[in-house]
């Protein structure tokens, strides 16, 4: 048994579908519970800074209106302060994050280092580095400031804690899983249209999402979802919902302020709730009563989710149905 197996597997059940804060309050915890750990921490952050006798670990930190980071560690003393920025999914990482972060951590009366703790750096990932999305935000950021340093999960589990069940335990997810080797095999060609629709990063957070259930997008016709091969109904609906989710909230391509009604006929939607996939129907039918700017569209046989977009009057499709069984996601508009 490994716990951190487990918290994946729960955090995949859950409508957020978020392991990252589980792995980021470990850490906090950990480096807090034990000196040796955060200097260990420490050194890998800034090599060129001495390990401070005592440093002060915080998560989920908040800087007002920048957003939250995952882990603050504090030389008090010294006066000088480290952020860290965790990813658990290379697809996961955004551009101008570490920016904002930076600037809700600058203070001039301290220094400050950024770090970026992701499954690979540059170095780990070898031939693959110019492919990950990580790699890239990192440049981009180191370019601006200096004081940044790219941490992959591989050089944390190089970290020996002797006789730390719990951390060999993170020590083996993270070869297993988080930084395995399969990870840097060639990326899936991202579904251009999604893209096109709702932007880069927000159609790569969508895509990566489901290609955790197996779920993979040709290059203009999305992904076609057959839900007798999905084991866990019920899990998938929650996945799917809050991967659509993400791509909605926030989207600057959305017209958030629109007030779409339903135009589906209670028969059809009728056929879809009866069905043996009754849980992801209705969770896509609830979409539509969370966002005034996504609505269902009905045809004579299956139905649409769509959302309200800037540049498209007729909308952009979200997914559809192709049957009681299969969906279509991704699909050109």
């Amino acid at each position: 048994m490994n716990i951190f197996k487990t918290i994946e597997r729960v955090a995949k059940q859950s409508a957020a579908n978020r392991r990252e804060p589980f792995l980021s309050g470990f850490l906090a915890d950990a480096m807090n519970y034990s000196p040796m750990l955060s200097g260990a921490v420490w050194k890998l952050a800034t090599p060129n800074w001495p390990i401070p006798e005592n440093i002060k670990v915080g998560s989920e930190v908040s800087l007002g209106k920048l957003g939250r980071i995952d882990i603050v560690m504090e030389d008090e003393l010294n006066k000088r302060i480290v952020g860290i920025e965790v990813k658990t999914m290379d697809q996961s990482g955004k551009f101008g994050q570490l920016e904002r972060y930076r600037d809700g951590l600058e203070n001039p009366e301290r220094e400050l280092a950024i770090v970026y703790l992701t499954p690979f750096n540059r170095k780990r990932a070898g031939d693959a580095a110019d492919s990950l999305r990580t790699v890239k935000i990192f440049d981009e950021f180191s370019s601006k400031f200096q004081q940044a340093q790219h941490v992959s999960w591989l050089d944390l589990a190089d970290i020996t804690w002797d006789e730390n069940e719990l951390w060999k335990q993170l020590q083996a997810y993270v070869q297993e899983t988080i930084s395995s080797q399969d990870k840097l095999s060639p990326k899936i060609r991202r579904d251009r249209q999604f893209a096109q629709f709702f932007g880069e990063d927000s159609a790569a957070c969508f895509w990566e999402a489901l290609a955790e259930q197996g779920i993979l997008p040709t290059e203009r016709k999305g992904a076609v979802i057959d839900l007798d091969e999905i084991e866990d109904i019920p899990s998938f609906a929650r996945l799917l919902v809050r991967a659509l989710e993400d791509l909605i909230e926030e989207n600057d391509r959305i017209r958030h302020d629109a007030r779409k009604e339903d135009s589906c006929e209670k028969k059809l939607r009728k056929s879809f709730l009866d069905s043996s996939y009754r849980e992801v129907h209705a969770a896509l039918f609830r979409l539509s009563e969370k966002y005034g700017a996504v609505w269902i569209r009905g045809g004579k046989n299956d139905y649409g989710v769509r959302v309200a977009h800037k540049d498209h009057t007729s909308g952009v499709s979200l997914v559809g149905s192709r049957g009681l069984g299969r969906l279509q996601t991704g699909q050109d508009r």
